[in-house]
């Protein structure tokens, strides 16, 4: 069991001390410029490595922050479960660079954006500003939580791999906030195309809201592939703002379950701040779309499977009666 998956989430336990419950090594990472915190935690570890000699502590700049987090996540060791806990900080930590998870069972967790039911607060701030996605996960069992994301516009924030090795992710708790500019906007969390990245995934309680011009399109907000069977998309909050999204949440894995998500257009009929939704829900194969709720103009709340799949969910446009399936 991940030791966020506690009320508190990972700061349910203090100071995390290494190899105990079944933990490997604890690396944590800190913006420099934040004094208090560097002091604490010098005091604690400063200087201190692990049997491996590997280092306890990274310190990040603010406008480079991937070179320190990359870092950590490189010492790593697969099947170690190993946590990178990138610390609150007064400043956004900016990633000048792609950031990846190579290795198996490895946690990349802001534990100050942890403990609310659904999203993260914004004591973790991330911004992409590279033309990159946010995070690449090529690994199987990888944990990313806690995060405030905004990325470059046009590109994902999480990005599973084209492989059976990027299979059951968990992604949650995290709050994106998605810059849209132009034409065919990539997903916010997405599996390659066809492929079987997210396979067994668990994409939950994550706080996703887009925003750009009216012209702005986006395929999806999230994205599994036809392979990617036997997932969990759950109680994800979604709303669609300053775009035209063609899917909210495209799931197409036997085996898979959508669930208690609600997927919702903002500013309707507002100008150039309206969000457009074209499907809220899409998926293929033997899917279970359960106790959804949607709310979008159009009424295309669920395409892709029959209501023996869909059960509980409600849709409803402005001024109208909620549909149910």
């Amino acid at each position: 069991m991940s030791l966020t998956n506690f009320p508190n989430g990972i700061t349910s336990f203090g100071n995390i001390v290494a190899t105990g419950l079944g933990i490997g090594n604890v690396y944590y990472v800190y913006n420099a410029a934040d004094t208090g915190v560097r002091d604490d935690l010098v005091r604690k570890f400063g200087g201190q490595v692990y049997a491996d000699g590997s280092r306890i502590l990274y310190a990040a700049t603010a406008t480079a922050a991937n070179v320190e987090i990359q870092a950590a996540l490189d010492a790593c060791v697969a099947n170690r479960n190993d946590y990178v806990l990138v610390m609150p900080s007064a400043s956004t930590y900016t990633l000048a660079a792609l950031l990846t998870m190579s290795k198996k069972n490895v946690h990349l967790i802001a534990p100050g954006g942890l403990g609310r039911a659904n999203g993260a607060n914004n004591s973790t701030r991330v911004q992409a500003a590279a033309a990159t996605d946010w995070v690449y996960i090529t690994a199987a069992s990888c944990e990313v939580a806690g995060f405030y994301i905004k990325n470059t516009a046009g590109y994902r924030g999480i990005y599973l791999g084209a492989s059976s090795t990027a299979v059951a992710p968990w992604i949650h708790h995290n709050t994106f906030f998605v810059t849209c500019l132009g034409s065919a906007n990539l997903p916010v969390i997405a599996g390659v195309t066809d492929s079987d990245g997210g396979w067994f995934g668990h994409i939950e309680d994550n706080h996703i809201l887009t925003y750009g011009a009216a012209s702005a399109t986006m395929t999806s907000v999230i994205y599994l592939g036809t392979p990617a069977g036997m997932a969990e998309v759950n109680r994800n909050h979604i709303g669609i703002a300053g775009c035209t999204c063609a899917t909210g949440i495209n799931v197409g894995g036997n085996g898979s379950e959508v669930c208690d998500n609600y997927i919702y257009e903002i500013g309707v009929g507002a100008g150039s701040t309206a969000g457009v939704l074209t499907i809220g829900i899409n998926v293929s194969g033997a899917v279970a779309v359960i106790n959804n709720r949607i709310g979008m103009a159009s009424t295309d709340y669920i395409a892709g499977c029959g209501n023996y799949y869909a059960v509980g969910n409600v849709g409803g446009a402005p001024g109208t009666t909620a549909w149910m399936a």
